[in-house]
């Protein structure tokens, strides 16, 4: 008897064909066509567009190589299980199993391996990702659509909101609540009668019943309304109004205690007004929204966190009841931002830096030349209907950028693997800084450090300057002695007093700006941890600027060896606990 393994695939939509069920098609078809199934490969809850994240795939292709391999063939439920993702990748891994001698088995189609059968993996594998396209798009429309009239889009409500399911005639049917403990309660509102869901169950409800936001209990609303009023009126900060609900034991919307993190994103977040907004950040496969429409993206950014600029969020106004006058929620965003100044706390970058996508930039260092590394992109294949091709994304040491890849050759790095890489690392300190007496420490540092830097910035100021009109001497008698014949020589230097310099004068800018007002080290490290515990939220949903920010409190410095294709991460020693 032939041996074969089967490769399962289910992903987030709940219409896809259950495991179990492609199971039992799986053990029907070898039973059929004469094979034993050895070996099941299981990627449950994982989209088919892309091989990111299909884990157990990788894992089957690994063995498929393998010289020890004993089966000869994988058996899928249908094509599209073993991919929907780009055409290209996928006749990849076909030319793979062909190399390798293993046959792909589809239960529901004929995937011959002859010439015919050529053609029909092509088309099949071209209709799957079409498919995919195409409910993207509709899927995307259509939320755009429920957006725009009020209705809410998914996920977890703001605290001091539950969620209402409303048929498509407008009848109510029933109300879900989110508990701290991450359970839910559902209320059938024909019965008035309640069960709960368990943390993880999913509702289920039909494709036209829509949802919307409706004021939750009195005791949450009103604390919502307490929190503005303690911020504005009685000029508390995030920290005291944080200490006071914990001191009374009320629970935090995810259960834990109130952080100043915690108070903020509720201080921030403008649905507390009745305005419903929506895109602001998107991480699609395939399509983005801007001015109202479902856009095709980028090949090179698909599947990445997308943060959409103001003109194309998707706004609605008096979409639910409001909890606070918009005159409140404007004074309250005022005064955050006043406070946030006199503590000390400024933003990192300005300019094209605020929204450049390269999260590293200026932090990386060639070892073979001793440049540093900028973002840059290579365009692929054609343009699309917008005009626009693909790009692939990279960080290039500045030789190489400026056409100069006789001197610094192959020094590119992938942006994607660099960057994760980095933050995984941050992540790691990050929860050590969590640990128990990591806020005291961290404030014990910045009294140690920071601050006597910031009261008397002057004689820092003086050195910088002082360095600056040396390289611009210098760099006046290069120029002056340049030539044909020393160029290639010269160009370099001219090159790294610049990047030197550049680097001096973005200093010399931090330190003139500084306030040289007393700093208050005890909410400067409230702000530092608030931003730690809101580590996942500020990849997700910050903004460029504030990702920059948050990496530099981290890392001193990157360095690359084009050569080994290796680097070394310098991070700031920051007190944590030991």
């Amino acid at each position: 008897m032939k041996l074969a393994v089967a490769y399962l695939r289910r992903s987030t939509d709940r219409q896809d064909q259950s495991i179990e069920d492609q199971k039992r098609e799986c053990l029907r078809f070898a039973q059929l066509h004469g094979y034993r199934i050895i070996a099941f490969y299981i990627d449950d809850a994982v989209s088919g567009t892309s091989i990111e994240g299909r884990t157990e795939f990788l894992r089957m292709m690994a063995d498929a190589e393998s010289p020890k391999r004993e089966f000869e063939a994988i058996i899928v439920y249908s094509f599209s299980r073993f991919s929907r993702s780009d055409i290209y990748e996928t006749f990849g891994y076909l030319g793979s199993l062909k190399g390798y001698g293993v046959r792909l088995e589809s239960c529901t189609e004929d995937l011959s391996q002859g010439p015919a059968g050529i053609v029909m993996e092509f088309f099949n594998g071209f209709k799957a990702h079409t498919e995919s396209r195409d409910l993207s798009r509709d899927t995307l429309r259509g939320l755009i659509s429920h957006a725009s009239d009020g209705w809410w889009n998914g996920g977890v409500p703001p605290y001091g909101y539950d969620l209402e399911y409303v048929s498509n005639r407008c009848e109510a049917l029933q109300r879900l609540r989110f508990n701290p403990d991450g359970t839910k309660k559902l209320t059938d509102l024909s019965t008035n009668q309640s069960r709960a869901l368990m943390r993880g169950e999913r509702l289920s409800v039909t494709k036209n019943d829509r949802c919307r936001l409706v004021l939750s209990s009195e005791d949450r609303w009103r604390l919502i309304i307490r929190i503005f009023d303690v911020y504005v009126n009685q000029g508390r900060g995030l920290k005291a109004i944080a200490e006071v609900l914990n001191s009374e034991g009320i629970p935090s919307p995810r259960g834990k205690s109130w952080t100043t993190g915690t108070i903020r994103s509720i201080i921030t977040n403008p649905v507390y007004t009745g305005k419903l907004v929506w895109n602001r950040r998107t991480s699609g496969k395939f399509h983005v929204v801007r001015g109202g429409l479902a856009v095709e993206r980028e090949r090179a950014d698909f599947g990445k966190l997308h943060l959409s600029g103001e003109e194309d969020w998707i706004v609605a106004e008096r979409a639910h009841p409001a909890i606070i006058e918009f005159a409140v929620f404007l004074r309250a965003q005022q005064l955050l931002s006043e406070r946030g100044k006199k503590h000390g706390v400024a933003a990192f970058r300005s300019g094209r830096a605020k929204t450049s996508p390269y999260l590293l930039s200026g932090l990386i260092h060639c070892t073979r030349c001793g440049h540093k590394y900028h973002g840059m992109y290579t365009p692929k294949g054609k343009a699309n209907k917008n005009g626009e091709r693909l790009k692939t994304l990279y960080y290039a040491c500045n030789s190489y950028v400026n056409g100069k890849r006789a001197e610094c050759p192959n020094s590119k790095f992938r942006q994607g693997p660099l960057e994760t890489d980095i933050l995984k690392r941050i992540g790691h300190q990050v929860d050590a800084m969590l640990k128990e007496g990591g806020r005291d420490r961290l404030q014990a540092s910045i009294a140690r450090d920071l601050v006597s830097e910031r009261r008397d910035p002057g004689p820092e100021r003086q050195r910088l300057r002082e360095r600056i009109k040396t390289i611009d001497i210098r760099v006046d008698t290069l120029l002056e002695s340049l030539t044909p014949e020393n160029k290639r020589f010269v160009d370099p230097r001219l090159v790294a007093l610049g990047d030197e310099r550049d680097g001096l004068e973005a200093r010399l800018r931090e330190l003139e700006t500084v306030n040289q007002e007393e700093v208050d080290c005890d909410a400067l490290a409230d702000e530092i941890m608030a931003s730690v515990s809101c580590f996942e939220d500020l990849f997700r949903e910050g903004t460029i600027e504030e990702q920059k920010e948050f990496i530099r409190l981290f890392v001193e410095r990157i360095e690359l060896d084009p050569d080994k294709k290796t680097g070394k991460v310098y991070m700031k020693k920051f007190p944590v606990p030991t």
